[in-house]
């Protein structure tokens, strides 16, 4: 008889590492939402800058139910549930694809003319800088978590 080898280590790693950054990720989402909408309703920018301040509430909103996926995807996965490997990746595809959406909304679409000094730096490069930040995370979880051994060790 063969021993069996044993279960791979990814799914808790990634459990564990998931736990802080699921919660870090959530403050982090409310930091780099109401910290620019703070200094555009001190403009008085509010209707200058109204479809701004909708992708900001709408990143929110995402990020926030992106967040919970993953928290609940590292508790399952953590405890080798089948379902943890699921939501930590539909949670990694939709932070990426957020990260880039909220760069080209924060590059393209904020304007240069809104006479307000500092929206480029209070709104578009911190949340830039925030997405290059965050980017790695999902693009690790994303290639751990499908690994062969992982998927075994969660089925």
């Amino acid at each position: 008889m063969h021993p069996q080898a044993p279960r791979s280590a990814i799914p808790r790693v990634i459990g564990i590492i998931g736990l802080p950054f699921a919660c870090i990720g959530i403050g982090a989402s409310l930091l780099f939402t109401f910290g620019p909408l703070h200094d555009i309703k001190s403009w008085g920018a509010t209707e200058r800058l109204g479809s701004i301040v909708n992708w900001l509430y709408i990143w929110l909103a995402v990020s926030v139910l992106l967040f919970a996926a993953h928290l609940l995807g590292s508790i399952l996965t953590l405890t080798y549930r089948a379902s943890g490997p699921r939501l930590l990746t539909g949670y990694a595809v939709g932070a990426i694809a957020l990260l880039v959406i909220d760069v080209v909304m924060m590059i393209g679409f904020v304007p240069n003319d809104t006479g307000f000094f500092g929206v480029r730096e209070s709104v578009t490069w911190p949340r830039v800088a925030f997405g290059a930040i965050a980017f790695p995370w999902p693009v690790v979880v994303l290639a751990l978590v499908n690994t062969p051994r992982a998927r075994a060790a969660c089925s």
